[in-house]
């Protein structure tokens, strides 16, 4: 499985890289960090590609036409979920522990995905879809 994982010098950030590439095997890690110890950091965890979000946008540099070079799993540490719809297989799922979304990145979000089929959305989105706040959207 190739996974992403947003903030990955973080404390859960680094616990997500360890877990998905020693405990679920991931094939492929990439995370975000700055470049320099942090980097470094997130690469001894397991990670194989490291993003420095201080210069590069993750969400360009990890991009491809290609199905298979997209994303089973990305695990958002940091807030960017909204950036994240374009990088995950067709049957890919995204995570964010970051505090639900407002209505504007709920909506930027749908937007990015609307032509791509997810077997799922987790990200504290389904039961606000379910609510009237949500049907109104």
């Amino acid at each position: 499985a190739r996974v992403l994982v947003t903030g990955g010098a973080g404390g859960v950030g680094s616990t997500a890289i360890q877990l998905a590439k020693r405990m679920y095997g991931a094939s492929f890690v990439a995370t975000t960090a700055s470049a320099g110890n942090k980097a470094e950091f997130c690469k001894s965890l397991g990670a194989d590609r490291v993003v420095d979000y201080r210069s590069e946008d993750f969400s360009k540099v990890l991009a491809s036409d290609n199905e298979e070079d997209r994303f089973d799993f990305i695990f958002d540490c940091i807030g960017e979920g909204k950036k994240c719809p374009s990088l995950l297989k067709s049957t890919g799922t995204l995570v964010s522990i970051v505090t639900s979304p407002s209505a504007l990145c709920l909506r930027e979000f749908l937007e990015q995905s609307e032509t791509r089929k997810f077997q799922r959305i987790t990200w504290g989105v389904e039961g606000f879809l379910s609510s009237a706040a949500g049907a109104a959207i």
